[in-house]
């Protein structure tokens, strides 16, 4: 299986969309840097 990522994105608040960003930096364990969704896995539950 393969995949291709056409489009990354992210938001400070907690938006309905977010803006297209040329690229974003994953942080292990939190999701998107400067993203409002960002928060350690162990609380998304």
């Amino acid at each position: 299986m393969t995949g291709l990522v056409t489009s990354v994105g992210r938001s400070a608040g907690h938006t309905f969309g977010k803006p297209a960003e040329k690229g974003i930096r994953l942080l292990a364990g939190l999701g998107v840097e400067g993203d409002a969704q960002a928060t350690p896995t162990w609380a998304r539950r």
